[in-house]
């Protein structure tokens, strides 16, 4: 069994500011993270297209300072 934790793909990823974004994102796998593992750090469906690289970086960055239990 696993959990698949959505990101907004347009309000998170696309729209935020840099640190809504993080805080968001921070935010999501903490709570995916409390469960347990199996938890699936994801977007809600996919990527808008145009979410910059950066962005797609920032969220790989915060799964790699957080993401681990």
């Amino acid at each position: 069994v696993f959990i698949k934790g959505n990101i907004d793909s347009v309000n998170t990823l696309l729209n935020a500011e840099v640190n809504q974004a993080q805080a968001e994102i921070t935010k999501i796998i903490q709570i995916g993270k409390s469960k347990g593992k199996g938890f699936i750090l994801s977007t809600a469906c996919s990527i808008a297209p145009r979410v910059t690289a950066e962005r797609i970086n920032l969220l790989s960055t915060l799964l790699d300072k957080y993401g681990y239990y």
